[in-house]
């Protein structure tokens, strides 16, 4: 199996009844052999991965450091001088008190785990909470169940280990918020991390840079789309494995479709860090035009520019041929 689990540990977070407040009610050290843990994981490995929206954050240490910090406490687990369990626990202690600095009252699971996928290590937390549902059984008695709803998922982040011993810039990621950034600053808090802004500006950077190549390689309008698309073929499967893009990687990748055996992309894009972490919404522009405002939402492949979709710069207008036939078929409608 690709992934292996080293530890793993699961905590009930709910509402003390005495001082409304939040407090761990229960505690399990799930059992590494379990098939239905490894399935478990594999699917939250899986789910983690495909999210679009992610941020990537660093290490911070706390202005007021009244105790351990979160580095701090990850450090001693991973020397071993404290067992998974203890560790689990005082991550379930801190979060709930960066809960309680950001009134934010949520009941729920903290599933954390330490696992190896294709020879690197990663350290996943997850806070879930539990969707009701209704079910008859053979009998057709009704029952009530609860269950983790994955597909759901707001609340997690993931420290790549082995990038934080390489000393790695962003070594964590984490999901954006369902509501923006309020909901996930009580995570990365708990975390004692901050959002590094500067992945989305890299990657913008990386599409501009495909585009220099393209130029500068005298490539035709076959072989430019054919590098966009390899480009973003290349962020798309970095980004399932949990994988950084890898400048030389992409280099060679282009290389192959433009017969360049030179690395032109790797020089083009010297001033890029080796590697950076996948931003899915600036990487998708590698292949697409899109924008909105004023009404309008607008999107379309990079490669029909010049063939059915025509661009005046100086009416800044834009003509489209061969609608989309659900488009055409509304706009035929609205005028009877």
């Amino acid at each position: 199996m690709s992934l292996e689990i080293i530890n793993a540990d699961v905590h009930a977070i709910g509402l003390d009844a005495t001082t409304n407040g939040l407090r761990i009610k229960n505690q399990n050290g799930l059992p590494l052999g379990d098939h239905a843990l490894h399935d478990l994981i594999d699917n939250c490995h899986s789910t983690y991965n495909a999210k679009p929206a992610k941020g990537y954050a660093q290490f911070t240490t706390p202005e007021e450091q009244l105790e351990s910090s979160f580095s701090e406490m990850l450090a001693v687990y991973l020397k071993q001088d404290t067992d998974f369990n203890v560790f689990s626990s005082q991550c379930a202690k801190r979060l709930i008190g960066a809960m309680g600095e950001n009134e934010h009252v949520e009941e729920g699971l903290l599933i954390l785990c330490h696992y190896r996928f294709v020879g690197r290590e990663f350290l996943l937390f997850m806070f879930s909470s539990q969707t009701v549902a209704l079910a008859f059984d053979q009998d057709l008695t009704l029952h009530q169940s609860t269950y983790l709803d994955l597909a759901k998922l707001q609340l997690a982040a993931r420290l790549d280990i082995d990038a934080m011993r390489e000393e790695q810039p962003m070594p964590l990621s984490f999901i954006r918020g369902r509501v923006g950034r309020k909901v996930s600053d009580f995570f990365l808090q708990f975390l004692n991390a901050e959002e590094f802004k500067e992945a989305k500006k890299q990657n913008e950077q990386l599409v501009e840079a495909v585009e220099t190549y393209c130029s500068v390689a005298q490539l035709n309008a076959e072989e430019k789309q054919q590098v966009r698309l390899e480009t973003s073929k290349y962020s798309k499967e970095q980004q399932q494995i949990g994988e950084r893009l890898n400048i030389a990687q992409l280099s060679e990748v282009v290389g192959s479709v433009s017969g360049d055996s030179h690395g032109l992309l790797n020089q083009i894009a010297d001033e890029l860090p080796e590697e950076l972490p996948p931003v899915s919404s600036v990487m998708n522009k590698v292949t697409r035009y899109s924008g909105q405002g004023r009404g309008v939402s607008l999107g379309f492949d990079r490669g029909l520019l010049g063939d059915t979709v025509l661009f005046d710069p100086v009416n800044e207008s834009l003509t489209i041929t061969k609608l989309p036939p659900n488009l055409l078929d509304q706009l035929k409608r609205s005028i009877g």
